[in-house]
């Protein structure tokens, strides 16, 4: 998540807002309740208005009726007054100081809050990428989470007619005494995923390719496959070989179905990354194409092998709504989600106005269509979560990302058909006050404004004071300007 200007100046907000349909209930323990949320008035809100505090003079001289702070990843509310308002905080220390200043800002202020709370986004932030093995039956939609080489001297697309495939599921086959030993699939089209530290924190990664073999390879031990996982400047980080005895153990008979989580011994190693840096060691752009990060898989020929696809997921994907979690964090989530949903927001209902999940990355998805589900359960309807989507930060693991663009349809099914938003928001930025940051130069302020002497960020005045005809010559100049890439190539005059 990128900082914002925490200077006196508030961007205020773009929302373009969307309604849908109800959506799906596909994840675990989520079931579907429609959210009736009453919008009845046009709701304008500013970055960071919560710095004011309980002074709400300045905002009503606004016009402002949404009050909204982003707080650290840790720390929620409590730079905007909120006493003990800790991500890791229980309930009981914080949920009574929250609901206070929800009622001050809305009583006082004439303010409906926007509930950008720590512990909401940090789940936001559990990450998994589904990377199909297949080599020419790729849903288009996702034709990125794919792999560039496919050897058809080594495998073959094929659809899994048996008990444990699908009548529409292509799967990458192996066939032993027909296909040459050698690598599957490698060379992952967008692999740089597991390469960005937002939210700056190094979280363990779980690599899970999902494959299945006969039963009957098992009652000996053969080589089945090798995965080799690289990391940004194509190092080999970990190699680690699956065997046929890894699909089972003793409790856990092998009838042929799909495995993407394996039984290791002790000194067999595993399939965990420690952290986001052992990828990317020396925190090089997460826009790059040169990132060499890859997970790729070798087949031995020693038995017939079905590949599906490879999962990667964080830590926080893992436990929150993974098929196996961590029951200690498991339970940890749902308390968080019961207290910030239910407990808050629930009983704060008509005063809130939604969840903000903000600028999200494209393998957040999954996990922010979780939390949107729960959110609307837990709360009986009255909120939902709503991703404020940065144009570039949405596309940013896709090759040659400045460039390369989502279609409306793709959208559509990203986040409206798939994760089943009823609505959601694009920002932009194309006023920013940060010294000579910009294609387009330093920030201008006209020189007509009261109190302008020059630059200083710290008492609020962010550009550099000029003649109003100069200042008119660089504004129109800067909207023009069809290559400033944060805002995506001339996604401001589109």
């Amino acid at each position: 998540m990128k900082t914002k200007i925490t200077f006196s100046i508030l961007l205020v907000l773009l929302i373009a807002i969307f309604y849908f349909s109800k959506p799906k209930a596909n994840e675990n323990n989520v079931t579907n309740v429609t959210s009736f949320m009453n919008i009845d008035t046009f709701r304008i809100g500013a970055h960071w208005t919560g710095y004011t505090n309980s002074n709400y003079d300045s905002l009503k001289e606004m016009n402002l009726n949404l009050w909204q702070f982003t707080g650290f990843i840790y720390d929620g509310w409590v730079r905007a007054g909120v006493a003990n308002d800790y991500r890791d905080s229980s309930f009981s220390a914080y949920g009574q100081n929250v609901k206070t200043k929800i009622d001050l800002n809305l009583s006082a202020g004439g303010m409906k809050t926007i509930m950008d709370r720590s512990k909401i986004n940090y789940l936001g932030y559990g990450k998994r990428s589904d990377y199909e093995c297949e080599g020419n039956n790729i849903n288009t939609n996702y034709w990125f989470y794919a792999y560039r080489d496919h050897n058809p001297n080594v495998s073959t697309d094929t659809l899994d007619n048996s008990q444990f495939g699908s009548n529409n599921t292509y799967v990458r086959y192996s066939q032993k005494n027909r296909h040459d030993t050698g690598f599957v699939v490698k060379r992952l089209i967008s692999n740089r995923e597991q390469t960005s530290f937002a939210p700056g924190i190094n979280l363990k990664w779980h690599i899970m390719p999902r494959i299945r073999i006969n039963p009957e390879d098992t009652t000996t031990n053969k080589l089945v496959c090798r995965i080799e996982i690289l990391r940004y400047d194509s190092t080999l980080i970990k190699s680690i070989e699956i065997k046929t005895w890894n699909f089972k153990n003793d409790t856990l008979p092998y009838n042929g179905r799909y495995v993407e989580q394996f039984f290791f011994n002790i000194g067999e190693g595993n399939l965990i990354i420690d952290s986001t840096g052992v990828f990317n060691p020396d925190h090089e752009a997460y826009t790059n194409d040169a990132c060499g990060v890859d997970f790729r898989i070798w087949w031995a020929g020693e038995c017939d092998m079905w590949l599906d696809r490879i999962r990667v997921e964080n830590e926080i994907a893992y436990d929150l709504f993974g098929d196996n979690p961590n029951p200690f964090w498991n339970n940890i989530y749902q308390d968080w989600l019961t207290w910030e949903a239910h407990d808050i927001a629930g009983e704060e209902a008509g005063k809130v106005h939604y969840f903000a999940a903000d600028e999200p990355e494209f393998d957040m998805l999954p996990a922010l269509t979780y939390l949107n589900k729960k959110i609307i359960q837990l709360s009986g309807g009255a909120s939902s979560l709503v991703p404020v989507i940065s144009h570039l930060n949405f596309k940013a693991h896709l090759p040659n990302c400045l460039y390369t663009d989502f279609s409306t349809e793709q959208l559509k099914t990203y986040l409206i058909d798939t994760a089943g938003f009823q609505m959601y928001s694009f920002d932009c930025y194309p006023l920013y006050g940060w010294k000579d940051w910009t294609s387009a130069g330093q920030s201008r302020l006209p020189n007509t404004l009261p109190i302008v002497t020059e630059y200083d960020e710290y008492s609020g005045q962010l550009g550099d004071p000029v003649l109003p005809a100069t200042y008119d010559y660089w504004l129109q100049n800067y909207f023009d300007d069809t290559t400033f890439f944060y805002c995506g190539i001339g996604l401001l005059m589109k």
